[in-house]
């Protein structure tokens, strides 16, 4: 049965009202969140950006400040054709994304394993978290 298709009768709203009807079965896992990101890069916090947009719950993990953020200046990124500090991207990523929403954040490390129909993520303090997809972006 695809999204589209799904009977009323056979799923529920998600709580946030404005978040398109999503199809659940009994059956399925409950995660902790849609997505988990590891890595608090540029590529890490768009790919925390896109998700919160789409409204998604999201986690962003980092074991502190992404090398980015000591870079004196990024260059070959779009928009910027004379290149940017690190920090100030980093900067300006964070604020995008806290605009959006809530976007948990949580420095540690951690480790991936596959469980159920998703993944779990192990702190280094023995905290289990689990959600429906990983993107690594370290």
């Amino acid at each position: 049965m695809n999204f589209a298709s799904a009977p009323a009768s056979a799923g529920r709203r998600a709580p946030d009202s404005r978040a398109p009807f999503l199809y659940f079965s009994p059956g399925m896992p409950a995660w902790d969140y849609d997505c988990i990101v590891v890595g608090a890069g540029p590529g890490g916090l768009v790919s925390a950006l896109y998700l919160r947009r789409f409204r998604r719950k999201v986690l962003l993990v980092s074991s502190g400040r992404p090398r980015a953020y000591w870079a004196p200046r990024i260059r070959n990124l779009l928009g910027y054709t004379e290149g940017i500090p690190g920090r100030v991207l980093i900067q300006r990523i964070s604020r995008q994304i806290d605009a959006l929403g809530k976007v948990d954040r949580l420095e540690a490390q951690v480790t991936v394993s596959r469980c159920d129909a998703g993944f779990e993520v192990v702190t280094d303090s023995g905290h289990a978290l689990t959600a429906r997809k990983v993107i690594l972006a370290t």
